[in-house]
């Protein structure tokens, strides 16, 4: 249950700050995987933070492609 929040209030977060075509999943630990593609590191950079300063996420897997 908590884990459904968790993704689902990361999602939206990525969403409005431009992420609309990433995917998170998180574990019973609240490990976040963090799949995506973003155009330089400073998206790349933006979207690790949202995620990892998430209540409830205690470490992100990260899996975003820098597309340059």
């Amino acid at each position: 249950m908590i884990k459904n929040y968790i993704e689902t209030r990361i999602s939206k977060s990525l969403t409005r700050s431009g992420f609309p075509n990433s995917t998170v999943t998180v574990d019973s630990h609240g490990i976040a995987e963090l799949t995506a593609s973003v155009l330089d590191l400073d998206d790349r950079a933006l979207a690790m933070a949202i995620v990892s300063t998430t209540p409830g996420v205690t470490g992100v897997r990260n899996q975003i492609k820098v597309l340059q």
